[in-house]
This record gives C-alpha cells, structure tokens and sequence, in this order.
C-alpha cells in the first residue's frame, strides 16, 4: 500500500548535534579495540559505567553501553593476553579453594540458591553480569577475571 502522505521534515540540528556528541565516545568505546590506549580508556568507562548502573538494573539506559563496552574489552584482552584455557567457572573454583570457602558462603554472598553456583561451576549456567560483580567484589579481584 502506497503511502501519499508529504515526507515529514526533520529538524536535524539537535540529532546532529546529539551524533557530535555520542560519535566521539562510539568511536573510542563502540568500535572494537586495537591498542593498549584505547583499551585502558575503554577500561576507564566499564569502571564509570559500573558505579553508574545499579545492580540488576538491565533497563538502565546505560546498561546495554556496559554490555557492548565489556564485549569489545574481552574480545580485545582474549586477544592481546591469551590467557591459557582458563573458565570463568575455574576461576570461581580456584578463588574458593585458596580461600577454603564452601558453596553455600560463596551462594550468600552471590545472593543465588547453592544449586545454581553448582550449575555455574559445572559449566552448565553463565555467570551474569550482576553475578560477576559480585563475585569481583567478593573476592576483592578485577571483574575480568570472570570474563
């Protein structure tokens, strides 16, 4: 079905100045990351941009930017610093061993049922965001490390 309805004339001033402005932080953060600078500026974000968004908040407006921003740091860093093959899940398993800690502390303090730090731990459930900042502070380690 044809539409003959005039075109709408857009006012392109503020969209153009609102592109200024995020094309600036796309193109360091958004695009992906090739040198040590950009991926310590991008670091320099994820650390803004995770004091900014509340725990669990996933429709903060800044949440998917913290999405995006993570991907691109851990594609950049899984290839500048292979890391032998080295699971979140191994991570979590090895920070709890050297600690002696036992599943139901470590469950507490991820705020999640023991079963499903067993899954984690099994490899059969991903760790979520607002699961590895827990566990980053927790453990009082980078968040990273459970990328």
């Amino acid at each position: 079905m044809k539409d003959d309805r005039p075109p709408q004339t857009l006012d392109t001033t503020p969209l153009l100045e609102g592109w200024r402005q995020f094309e600036a932080v796309a193109h360091d953060y958004l695009t992906p990351i090739a040198t040590e600078d950009q991926n310590e500026r991008a670091l320099e974000l994820l650390e803004q941009l995770w004091k900014a968004v509340p725990d669990g908040e996933t429709t903060h407006p800044l949440f998917t930017l913290l999405e995006l921003l993570t991907g691109r740091i851990v594609a950049f860093e899984a290839s500048a610093y292979p890391i032998p093959s080295s699971t979140p899940e191994q991570m979590l398993a090895y920070f709890m061993e050297q600690r002696g800690l036992t599943q139901a502390q470590v469950a507490g303090a991820m705020g999640i049922h023991q079963g499903s730090l067993g899954e984690i731990l099994n490899g059969e459930r991903s760790l979520t965001v607002d699961q590895i900042r827990a566990l980053s502070s927790f453990f009082e380690v980078d968040p990273a490390v459970f990328l």
